[in-house]
Parts: structure tokens; C-alpha cells; sequence
């Protein structure tokens, strides 16, 4: 079963300029470039490659801080459809 395309992450390629993205949990993902990277490629002290091991890209993850400790951060999932019910609601409370 296919997970709720609400709750996966999004590239910020895909994010409409409309969604409010400052409500959500931006991240930088990294992978590596192919199946083809060999492990000197990573290694610290090894010449540098002309293409770079690793593709990065920035991603939103659908949750929202809720509370802020001394030791961390409480962060709970909320769909990115949460965000448009929020929306429809507030909308129809402007319209009546």
C-alpha cells in the first residue's frame, strides 16, 4: 500500500508558491549520484573527483514544531492536506 501523498516529503521543486512552507520542517537530503560511486570517491584524504559523489536537494517534511525544549524539539506529522482543510475553513469564515 502506497503511503497518503499528503505525508511523504516534497522537493522544493514541487512546493506551490502558495504553500506556506515556513509551517513545515525544510531538511537537506543527500544520496549518492549512481549506482556507480566507488568508495574513494567518499573518503576524505582521496584526490578530489571532477563530479561530485553525492546529489543534494532541499525537501520539506510534512511536520509542524509544536513545542521547543531545552533538550530538543517536539515536531508532530501533519499532512500537507491539514494545510488545506486550515485554509478552506479560514476562507469560509471571511466569506459569511
Amino acid at each position: 500500500m502506497a503511503p497518503n501523498e499528503d505525508e511523504c516529503a516534497l522537493s522544493f521543486q514541487e512546493i506551490l508558491p502558495t504553500r506556506p512552507v515556513h509551517l513545515y520542517f525544510p531538511c537537506l537530503l543527500s544520496e549518492f549520484r549512481d549506482q556507480h560511486v566507488v568508495w574513494e570517491e567518499i573518503l576524505p584524504d582521496a584526490p578530489k573527483p571532477r563530479l561530485s559523489p553525492l546529489l543534494y536537494a532541499m525537501y520539506l517534511w510534512p511536520l509542524q514544531r509544536v513545542k521547543q525544549h531545552t533538550g530538543g524539539t517536539l515536531f508532530v506529522r501533519a499532512p500537507f492536506s491539514y494545510e488545506k482543510q486550515t485554509q478552506r475553513k479560514e476562507s469560509e469564515r471571511t466569506n459569511v
